[in-house]
Order: C-alpha cells, then sequence, then structure tokens
C-alpha cells in the first residue's frame, strides 16, 4: 500500500463532495502531511479539510506530539515545546508558545483531565493549563530516570486522569 494516498471505493452516486469521476467507480486522493499543522473541516464536514485551513505550531521541524482540548484552548504537546491555541473564530485564531524547553517523550501519558493537560517530559511529569507549564513530579523524579533507558519506553508508558478524584495515575515498565 502506498502510505501518501488513500483510495475511495463507491458503487453509489452523489455520497462524495466533489462528486466522483462517473467513468471509474475509484478515486485516488494525496494527503499532505505536514507535521507541525492541524487541519480545520468544513462546518458539518468533518472529512473535508482544505489546504488552506490549516494551523501551523511553531517552527516547521517542530512534530506535534499530542493535542489535548481544554475548556477554552487547545494544548499541542510537540517534540520541542508546549503551545496554545486560543480564539473564538478562524479569524482570531492564534498559537503562542508556554514553554519551549518541554519535550513530550511519550505521547500516550498525555491526556486532558481537570481543564489540564497532564503528561511526561524531559523535565517530569507536567501539568499544563492556558496560564503555564508546572511540574508535578518533583517528588518522584528519580524514578523516571531508571526506567527511561528502556527503549521501548515511549510506547510502553501510559497515562489516564481522573476528574472526579482530581487525579493523574501514569503507567511504566519497571
Amino acid at each position: 500500500p502506498d502510505k501518501d494516498f488513500f483510495w475511495v471505493n463507491s458503487n453509489v452516486e452523489g455520497n462524495f463532495a466533489p462528486a466522483l469521476a462517473s467513468t471509474d467507480n475509484s478515486y485516488r486522493s494525496e494527503q499532505d502531511t505536514v507535521s507541525n499543522g492541524v487541519r480545520r473541516s468544513k462546518l458539518n464536514q468533518p472529512e473535508a479539510c482544505p489546504e488552506l485551513s490549516i494551523t501551523i505550531v511553531g517552527s516547521e521541524t517542530l512534530s506535534i506530539v499530542r493535542i489535548i482540548p481544554l475548556r477554552d484552548s487547545l494544548i499541542f504537546i510537540t517534540d520541542r515545546g508546549v503551545f496554545r491555541l486560543s480564539g473564538d473564530v478562524e479569524s482570531r485564531f492564534v498559537v503562542r508558545p508556554l514553554d519551549l524547553t518541554v519535550e513530550g517523550v511519550a505521547p500516550n501519558t498525555w491526556v486532558g483531565t481537570n481543564n489540564a493537560a497532564c503528561g511526561l517530559s524531559t523535565l517530569g511529569v507536567l501539568r499544563v493549563t492556558d496560564s503555564g507549564v508546572v511540574l508535578i513530579s518533583r517528588k518522584i523524579d528519580d524514578k523516571f530516570k531508571d526506567v527511561q533507558v528502556n527503549p521501548s519506553f515511549k510506547s510502553l508508558c501510559t497515562g489516564i486522569g481522573y476528574d472526579s478524584s482530581h487525579q493523574y495515575i501514569i503507567w511504566m515498565p519497571s
């Protein structure tokens, strides 16, 4: 399979916008990959993401690791910084860096809980809100350094947040 393209096959006409070619039932679509960008879909058309509906986060050398929605913003965890997107309409969307010293090292540890993003970074476990970044694992930071030598560390770690009990729990290989 070609990873830079996807195929749509249909026997039913009129289900796609734009319509598929009537002479051939398959349609090859190109996809554009931007590692530091996020696309917005058209209203009520979640699969329709025009090329110009993209918001760039940081420099083109960044890669977005995880996006966490908060009540009034989106938090972007990248491989070289934490960013916040705010704004109430598309024309007023603004992306600002919250902390450029943070690297999100284990994507599956990043979750939203209690209107904050929590997850593992190179600095330890962080809590990211609209107002900034706070290290919350100072008392147990020595535990992380021992397990980070495992080559599968990034994919084996998982985090979960419980709003009702105000907890963030992280699982790591031992």
